[in-house]
């Protein structure tokens, strides 16, 4: 079973590529900035179930839960 709270989501652009997937894939959460082409987060928290895809896509390993 997952845990469905909402916790802090980090974002570590240092490996990001720009693919743009996580936008894609979860518009809810992440944005995109065209200026420096990388992605940034419209909420700050989110649980597991909501960024799951987008973490086990994300080809940089860029986006995660904070934990406690």
């Amino acid at each position: 079973m997952s845990d469905s709270k909402k916790k802090e989501v980090g974002l570590d652009l240092s490996g990001c590529n720009g693919c743009y997937g996580c936008v894609d894939l979860n518009p809810e959460v992440f944005g995109w900035d065209d200026g420096t082409e990388k992605p940034f987060l419209v909420k700050p928290e989110a649980t597991e179930e909501e960024i799951a895809e987008a973490a086990m896509c994300c080809p940089g390993d860029c986006i995660f839960l904070v934990d406690d």
